[in-house]
C-alpha cells in the first residue's frame, strides 16, 4: 500500500501493482461474476477500496483501444479517461479541489458507504494535446468477492444527448428571443411612431439582426471545432481594434444596461497573426460572462499586455467572485448556473483558444482580484 497524504478531497492512498493483480485473479476466479460483467454492453470496471481498477469487461478494452489489460490495473477512472485534473496532484484522480463536484468520485464514495448511486459526470479531457469534453451517466454499487469489498462502476456516454439539449436551448430560447426582438422592432416601425423613435429603431434593427446571425454562427463554429473540422483563417490584426470591436458589440446589449465597460488606457496596439473571427468570439464570450456576472453600476475592465516571452495576454476583469461550485467546474462543457443546456460559453472559449488559436486560456477568481479571464497568444 502506498500512502500519499496530499489530498483536497478523497483519499490519495493506493494499492500496489501487485495487490491490484491479486484482486484481478480473485475476481477472475469467480466465473459467475465474470460472466455477468462481460454481459454488460457498457464499460464496466471493478474498483478496490482505493478507487483503483482491479477488473474490467471487454467493452472497456474496446472503448479505450487497450491491448493489454494489465496496463490499466491500478489506474483510477479519471486517469483512464485522461481527465485534465487527474495529473494536477501526486494523489491523482479524486484528490484535487475540482474533484469535490465530480459525479464519478461522488458515486464511487457513495458505493463505498453501501449505497447504489447513479449520477451525471462532466469530464474535460486532454488527449494528444487536444481538449475534449465528455458527459457521462455513471452508476456505482458495492459488492463482495471472497470477503473483500469492491465497487462496481459503469458509465455510458450521454454527450450526444447533452449536445442536443444545448442546441434546443439555443434555437428555442436565445434565437427565438432575438427573432422576437427583431419582429417587435419591425412592428413598431410600422406603427407610424415619431421620427426620432423611428431613427432609434432603425439603429437598433441591424444590431439585433447581427446578434441573431452571430448566435447561429457561434454554434456552427462550436460543432465544427468539436469535430476537428473548423478552418482557421489567420491574418494580421490589430490588438487594440479587437478590444474596441468587442466592447462596441455590447454597448447596445441588454447585458450592458446599468453597467460600464472600460478599455484600460495602457492597452497596447500591436499587430499579431491570428484568426480574428475566432479571437473575437472568445473575447466576446469573456466580456458577456463578465457582464452577466456583474451587478448594476459595476465596471468591467478590458485590456491586454505583453509578456517577456513574446506573448500577448488579453484579459477581461470584473469584481464579482465566483462561488466555489462554479469556479471548480467553469470549463466543463455542460455545467451552468443558468439551467439545462446552458454553459457552453466558457468551454467553447477554452476549446477555440487552445485547439485552434494555439494559445492558453486561464482564469482567477478570488476576493483579492474578483474574476479575471485571460487568453495568451504567441506573437508570430
Amino acid at each position: 500500500m502506498t500512502d500519499i497524504e496530499s489530498t483536497a478531497f478523497a483519499s490519495a492512498a493506493r494499492a500496489s501493482k501487485a495487490e491490484t493483480q491479486k484482486d484481478f485473479i480473485l475476481i477472475d476466479s469467480d466465473k459467475t461474476i465474470v460472466k455477468v460483467l462481460q454481459a454488460f454492453p457498457n464499460v464496466v470496471m471493478i474498483l478496490n477500496e482505493q478507487r483503483q481498477v482491479v477488473y474490467f469487461n471487454k467493452p472497456l478494452l474496446i472503448t479505450f483501444e487497450i491491448d493489454d489489460g494489465n496496463d490499466i490495473l491500478g489506474l483510477r477512472p479519471g486517469e483512464l479517461l485522461e481527465c485534465i485534473h487527474a495529473g494536477e496532484t501526486a494523489g491523482g484522480c479524486g484528490t484535487t479541489e475540482s474533484c469535490t463536484y465530480c459525479g464519478a468520485v461522488l458515486a464511487i464514495l457513495a458505493a463505498q458507504e453501501g449505497k447504489s448511486e447513479t449520477r451525471e459526470c462532466r469530464i474535460t479531457t486532454r488527449r494528444e494535446g487536444h481538449i475534449e469534453a465528455l458527459d457521462l451517466s455513471v452508476h456505482s454499487a458495492s459488492f463482495e468477492v471472497g470477503a473483500k469489498n469492491y465497487t462496481f462502476f459503469s458509465f455510458a456516454d450521454i454527450s450526444s444527448e447533452k449536445r442536443r439539449q444545448a442546441l434546443e436551448r439555443i434555437f428555442f430560447h436565445d434565437v427565438l428571443n432575438t427573432a422576437s426582438a427583431i419582429n417587435t422592432t419591425i412592428e413598431l416601425l410600422g406603427t407610424g411612431t415619431n421620427p426620432e423613435s423611428q431613427i432609434e429603431l432603425m439603429e437598433i434593427l441591424p444590431i439585433v439582426t447581427k446578434k441573431l446571425i452571430n448566435e447561429v454562427k457561434s454554434q456552427q463554429e462550436l460543432l465544427l471545432a468539436e469535430q476537428g473540422e473548423l478552418v482557421v483563417k489567420s491574418d494580421r490584426v490589430s490588438s487594440l481594434k479587437i478590444l474596441r470591436d468587442i466592447v462596441a458589440e455590447y454597448k447596445h446589449s441588454m447585458f450592458y444596461e446599468g453597467k460600464n465597460i472600460e478599455i484600460l488606457p495602457d492597452a497596447i496596439d500591436i499587430k499579431l497573426i491570428t484568426d480574428e473571427t475566432l479571437l473575437k468570439r472568445v473575447l466576446s464570450n469573456m466580456l458577456k460572462n463578465a457582464l452577466e456576472a456583474s451587478i448594476h453600476s459595476d465596471t468591467i475592465h478590458v485590456g491586454n499586455r505583453l509578456t517577456t516571452d513574446n506573448t500577448i495576454v488579453f484579459f477581461v476583469h470584473n469584481k464579482q467572485v465566483m462561488p466555489d461550485e462554479v469556479r471548480l467546474q467553469v470549463f466543463n462543457r455542460s455545467f451552468s448556473t443558468k439551467g439545462i443546456g446552458r454553459g457552453l460559453g466558457t468551454y467553447s472559449m477554452k476549446l477555440l483558444t487552445e485547439r485552434y488559436l494555439h494559445g492558453k486560456m486561464d482564469f482567477r477568481s478570488d476576493a483579492d482580484v474578483g474574476t479575471v479571464f485571460e487568453v495568451e497568444l504567441k506573437i508570430l
